[in-house]
């Protein structure tokens, strides 16, 4: 059964209960008691939006049988920017410590700084303060709620950075933006984790955006998250809601952004989406930042040359067979141990002024599977693409793999029209030998700082201006990105 259109997130109804009353009820409470108080919202009730009753709704509805214990006690929320996590969170913050069945609860915030992690509290609070009831019952400081009457709930702030303690027994643990997590706070997470054990039916709300680091800690929980999603990972405890836009849709069409901003047009209207789309105009970096931002795209750094969008536009299956008659020049790069070994084939029309690029790519087998192993990088599967040969040795500094090397450049020159070979001349005189032998025409090249930072920017602009076509290889778009 699919209960959960908005959220896309299906729940197997036939080991639990389900019983909508624990949503109505958080809806109506935050309807009755909380106001906005920013933007143009301010005055007006808090109605849950129609995905925000849905999470709420999975998340509190689906219940043990036996029990009656909640199925999730984790929430991982990714949404781009102004979805609204944090007011949302903090409502359910509040539900935790003024309405939840517990005794003395305890909520927990945290994130990388004191200061991010008190923006969900700081919204708590707001709407504490404007109403006289809610006012009554909680005593508001700096980086603590505490309850007034018999309750003897708290709400306190802490700093993700490495100081959670292992004496806490918190009711709710909330953790803000964590893509800003460092990899040092990583036992902190799971020192909550473990924490959160120490109570019965406990929470953990994680809200994040997309990150920089796919491998660091948030990569790490959007993988899980999106494992569950897929169905190739069973974690029932775990509710995954990813609202994010496919790298192939059009960044500049509001159809996209509500793929991954659910509250477009209601926390933030699709004209002010439309300015910081417009602000792009050509930066790639301005352009990375947007598509992480408010696209929920994941990128290694808002400083890449090279921007994933244009890279696919330039991408084709194949190279036409009429580009093999055209001059072909060869750039390899050699590396003998632990890195990949790139043979680049650039076929040159002068006519057009277009580059066509096939690359053929190889690297130790250990080396590869240790890389898949530690940072999920797909080397087997691109391997059964033909995007990469994994070569069953250690290091490729044997004269065999050499001779393999040079021996796919001289078969080539049998079909391309090879005017030069290019090379790094680290560790390549046997390769250089062989090739020198066969007839062909070689120029070492003398890396430079000036050198390789002008050969980027010319190879940027032929990409933005969509002037070199690259034959589809989805190992080499990886590093491209």
């Amino acid at each position: 059964m699919k209960r959960y259109d908005l959220i896309n997130f299906e729940i197997d109804d036939t080991k639990w209960l389900y019983d909508p009353e624990p949503a109505k009820r958080i809806a109506r409470f935050a309807k009755r008691y909380f106001k906005h108080f920013q933007s143009q919202h301010a005055g007006h009730p808090f109605e849950l939006l129609p995905f925000q009753f849905e999470i709420v709704d999975a998340f509190y509805g689906w219940l043990d049988p036996t029990t009656k214990l909640r199925k999730h006690n984790e929430l991982f929320l990714l949404g781009g920017k102004s979805t609204g996590k944090s007011p949302l969170l903090a409502m359910l913050g509040c539900w935790h410590l003024l309405m939840e069945p517990d005794a003395s609860p305890r909520v927990i915030s945290t994130a990388s700084t004191l200061e991010q992690a008190r923006i969900v509290l700081d919204f708590a609070k707001g709407y504490i303060y404007n109403d006289d009831l809610l006012s009554s019952l909680v005593d508001c400081q700096t980086t603590i709620l505490r309850t007034t009457n018999d309750r003897q709930g708290e709400w306190r702030c802490v700093t993700g950075s490495g100081r959670a303690k292992s004496g806490f027994a918190p009711s709710v643990f909330i953790l803000d933006e964590l893509h800003e997590l460092a990899a040092k706070d990583a036992p902190m997470l799971e020192t909550m984790r473990n924490n959160l054990t120490k109570r019965t039916n406990s929470a953990l709300f994680i809200a994040t955006n997309a990150g920089t680091d796919i491998d660091g800690i948030c990569g790490q929980e959007y993988k899980r998250a999106k494992a569950v999603l897929d169905g190739t990972r069973y974690e029932p405890s775990l509710l995954p809601i990813i609202f994010e836009a496919p790298e192939t849709d059009d960044i500049k069409s509001p159809a996209t952004w509500i793929k991954a901003i659910p509250a477009l047009g209601h926390t933030i209207k699709e004209s002010e989406v439309a300015k910081v789309m417009q602000r792009i105009r050509g930066d790639t970096g301005r352009e990375i930042t947007f598509r992480r931002q408010f696209l929920s795209q994941w990128r290694q750094t808002s400083k890449a040359y090279i921007s994933k969008h244009d890279w696919t536009l330039c991408e084709v299956n194949q190279l036409p067979d009429e580009v093999y008659a055209l001059p072909c020049y060869v750039g390899l790069d050699y590396a003998s141990t632990r890195d990949i070994t790139a043979i680049a084939f650039v076929f040159v029309d002068l006519s057009a002024d277009r580059l066509y690029v096939k690359v053929d790519m190889r690297m130790p087998k250990s080396a590869a599977l240790t890389y898949q192993d530690d940072y999920n990088i797909p080397y087997e599967d691109w391997q059964k693409a033909n995007y990469i040969q994994l070569v069953p040795k250690k290091t490729l500094e044997g004269i065999e793999e050499k001779k393999a090397i040079a021996q796919t450049i001289i078969d080539a020159s049998k079909r391309y029209q090879i005017q030069r070979v290019c090379y790094d001349k680290t560790g390549t005189d046997q390769i250089i030998n062989d090739l020198i032998e066969s007839g062909l025409t070689v120029e070492p090249i003398n890396w430079s700082a000036y050198g390789i930072g002008s050969a980027t920017k010319s190879l940027q602009a032929r990409i933005i201006e969509q002037s070199i076509t690259v034959e589809k290889n989805d190992c080499l778009a990886w590093q491209a990105d």
